[in-house]
């Protein structure tokens, strides 16, 4: 026995766009000899609602079609990873969003996504070395292994404590800085804030 599946992000009732999903995975059967019966069985079903067609198409309804963005990503679904942004309750950088199907209808949490965050948030903080014109001041450069970022203008600090009722309650504050570097990149630094030691820098990413 032999077993094919596929599946769709939302109902649908497309003989062709079921067919070309279908037709995805044709290629991973072995006939050999031959099948002596074929089942075609939906495991999962779920109703489908209609919706009223426009009667006109103009520039509000461009890039409106729904049905065709989603039969899109059932078909790049089998090629690559897709995913979409879910924001989440929570003002600590790497706990505000996470990866959800990319057919998932996210819930925005009041008060989320004001203040401006990085486009590319790195997945590890990378350690860099800070010169400034005073202790506690603004970066006036940066160090980041062997490339030297010369700081045009800054903004901040912008001040986020650890959430006490997580697990990262033990963590210091940190203090956030959007640099504008002569070279070209816009970077989103942080100073933690560990008492009398001295300061820890981390690049934590890269604004748009």
């Amino acid at each position: 026995m032999q077993e094919l599946a596929i599946g769709t992000g939302t109902a649908s009732h497309s003989p062709a766009h079921l067919a070309r999903l279908f037709a995805l995975k044709l290629d991973r059967l072995m006939p050999e000899l031959g099948f002596e019966r074929m089942v075609l069985e939906a495991t999962g079903t779920e109703p489908l609602a209609h919706r009223q067609a426009p009667l006109h198409t103009g520039p509000e309804e461009a890039g409106a079609d729904l049905t065709a963005l989603a039969e899109l990503l059932d078909r790049a679904a089998p090629r690559v990873a897709l995913s979409r942004p879910l924001p989440l309750d929570s003002h600590w950088p790497e706990y505000a969003a996470a990866p959800a199907a990319p057919q998932a209808v996210p819930v925005v949490p009041t008060g989320w996504g004001g203040p401006i965050r990085p486009v590319r948030l790195l997945a590890e903080p990378l350690p860099v070395t800070v010169t400034m014109e005073e202790p506690g001041g603004v970066p006036l450069q940066l160090l980041q292994g062997t490339r030297r970022h010369r700081v045009l203008a800054a903004l901040g600090p912008e001040r986020l404590e650890p959430e006490w009722w997580g697990e990262d309650a033990h963590r210091p504050a940190r203090d956030y800085y959007r640099l504008q570097t002569a070279e070209g990149p816009r970077l989103w630094v942080c100073r933690l804030r560990e008492g009398a030691a001295a300061p820890r820098w981390f690049l934590h990413g890269e604004l748009a």
